[in-house]
């Protein structure tokens, strides 16, 4: 936005609020924790200890807000995978038996993971990410806001409609 090579983005929780940029909110996603139908998820933060643990990369947004919540509850499962992508992360989680916590919008966006991955609420206190359209303020008049509501309105009726099917203990966690 600074340098003009854009003049609207969608970002997840790395824009500073700057005097210059008007930030629409769209929508509120919630962490989750997905594993291998095999991985016998109970809850137990010890018992996930003992199962493979993969993870977003480091140098990814995702990644250090993941980790820093991890550092947060006082888990910190030993390093392994990481992996930049969420087809990767969770191809590898399915076929290593293991689990990974990723966003609500992430699994439900990723076709491959239904069948492979079994979604579970995360075993500490919950977390979760903010997605907004972001622009520079005044010049684009009332195009953000718009498009702002048509992103909304389009996530209501493509994703929101699965979240009570797919994801029955999120209830209201995800929202727009």
């Amino acid at each position: 936005l600074r340098t003009r090579a854009v003049d609207m983005m969608l970002a997840v929780d790395s824009v500073a609020e700057v005097e210059w940029v008007e930030m629409c909110p769209i929508l509120r996603d919630p962490f989750i924790l997905v594993a291998a139908p095999s991985a016998r998820i109970t809850g137990d933060l010890k018992q996930l200890a003992l199962l493979p643990c993969l993870r977003y990369a480091s140098d990814l947004q995702i990644g250090r807000q993941i980790e820093a919540q991890l550092r947060r509850v006082g888990t910190e499962p030993s390093r392994g995978f990481e992996f930049t992508t969420n087809q990767a992360l969770f191809a590898m989680t399915a076929e290593m038996g293991g689990w990974a916590i990723t966003t609500a919008l992430a699994f439900l966006g990723t076709p491959m993971a239904k069948g492979k991955l079994v979604a579970h609420p995360v075993p500490f206190p919950r977390f979760a990410r903010r997605l907004a359209l972001h622009a520079r303020a005044g010049t684009l008049g009332a195009l953000p806001a718009r498009f702002a509501e048509e992103l909304r309105v389009c996530i209501q009726a493509r994703v929101l409609s699965r979240v009570s099917e797919e994801l029955p203990f999120l209830s209201d966690d995800l929202e727009i």
